[in-house]
């Protein structure tokens, strides 16, 4: 079973914009911003190759002035980013956006209308935000350069194909012939897709966000109103997650197992999930674990007819291994769960010499990628060198 690196679980790229719902003028233009765009499809079914399978989300090759990119499909993203050392015939508009994680951090951003293909599809007049995407890169150990969100993925809609590692796109409404019955999604505000979700026979919202590495991740207030066992749950500590603005602390952060989880008609079976103060959120764990429509303009979803057959409820690693953001040649330990006595003397920040017989001396960024997989498909544990000041000592960590 093929376990998750905690630390990039959620908030990969699950920033929100939040635009002024008044009638100024500035709110008006946020608005216009977002709305503008158009679409000209070679024909009504049109598709693309993913750059690789869909474990790290759907990743597609994008066209700018002639240069290819990789651009992350996401519908949690409200406004489309485009990689700051992209050099691109752009359109500055007069506008700023404020992009906000789901920790409250923010970043800024200018705003810019941009015309770019998809396998010699059009899309013009779109408004993206130019923003640094490079650590979110190093941390996801995928190649970023722009993400696609909601306002250009809701003009039309989406079909995965993981066993042909493909997306097809159209702006007509894809069958759902070998798909499950379909699921109604609602929009928050305009800008964010919801699915209705059920738990001990009670209802509750979770974002649909193509872009976060989680399965399920709920709220501390929404698990509080299925059970009344939340200060008995494993506790994190260290940093969980790892945003578009920055890497975030695991404040509160546990985890749980639940017996039965209905999505529509669907039904998960003792499924791992997160809890944490953060909103509610429907990752790739789940989404992307099978077939997929997306048919925004109908707005509704639908899984492929293995998908429950195909899901498992991947288990969280132990303990999560980062680059320091001011020391960046350097491993440290940044995520634990509370639930191992091996790990009671371990402190978040502890210098990574070794993991196994792999030096971390000078590692490079595929190389620490390497060391991360490495440690992620060990099933009976490694061996790791740590030092806190002059003192080493080594841990078997599980």
């Amino acid at each position: 079973m093929k376990r998750i690196l905690f630390f990039i679980l959620c908030c990969l790229v699950s920033s929100s914009f939040l635009f002024s719902q008044t009638k100024d003028s500035y709110g008006d233009k946020m608005n216009e911003a977002f709305l503008s765009g158009s679409i000209n499809l070679k024909s009504e079914n049109e598709s693309t190759l993913l750059v690789e399978d869909a474990t790290n989300g759907m990743l597609i090759k994008v066209q700018i002035d002639g240069k290819d990119y990789s651009f992350l499909v996401d519908t949690g993203c409200t406004l489309s980013i485009i990689d700051e050392d992209i050099n691109a015939e752009m359109l500055p508009l007069d506008l700023k956006a404020v992009v906000n994680d789901g920790a409250g951090l923010q970043k800024e951003g200018q705003l810019f209308k941009i015309d770019f293909s998809v396998n010699s599809n059009l899309f013009q007049d779109f408004s993206f935000v130019k923003m640094d995407l490079k650590e979110i890169s190093k941390a996801a150990c995928i190649e970023i350069n722009g993400v696609l969100g909601i306002n250009v993925l809701k003009k039309i809609n989406w079909k995965l194909m993981k066993n042909e590692k493909r997306l097809y796109f159209s702006d007509k409404h894809y069958s759902y012939v070998g798909f499950t019955t379909p699921i109604p999604l609602q929009w928050a505000d305009n800008y964010f897709p919801l699915v209705k979700m059920q738990i001990n026979n009670k209802d509750f919202y979770a974002g649909v966000d193509s872009g976060a590495n989680s399965g399920l991740h709920i709220s501390t207030q929404v698990y509080n109103m299925l059970f009344n066992d939340y200060k008995r749950l494993v506790k994190g500590k260290g940093y969980a997650f790892h945003s578009i603005v920055d890497r975030i602390s695991a404040d509160e952060v546990r985890k749980s197992t639940v017996k039965k989880i209905s999505i529509g008609n669907l039904i998960l079976d003792k499924y791992n999930i997160i809890v944490s103060q953060y909103k509610p959120m429907l990752g790739q764990g789940i989404l992307l674990n099978d077939n997929l429509i997306l048919n925004f303009t109908k707005m509704e979803m639908a899984f492929g007819n293995q998908f429950l057959s195909k899901l498992h409820s991947s288990d969280f690693n132990s303990f999560g291994l980062c680059r320091p953001p001011k020391d960046g040649d350097k491993v440290e330990l940044c995520f634990l769960w509370e639930d191992s006595k091996n790990y009671k003397n371990l402190k978040i920040g502890d210098r990574v010499l070794q993991v196994d017989s792999i030096n971390t001396a000078n590692l490079s960024d595929a190389e620490f990628c390497s060391l991360k997989e490495y440690v992620s498909s060990k099933k009976d544990g490694v061996m790791v060198k740590f030092q806190r000041g002059d003192t080493q000592f080594d841990v078997i960590m599980n």
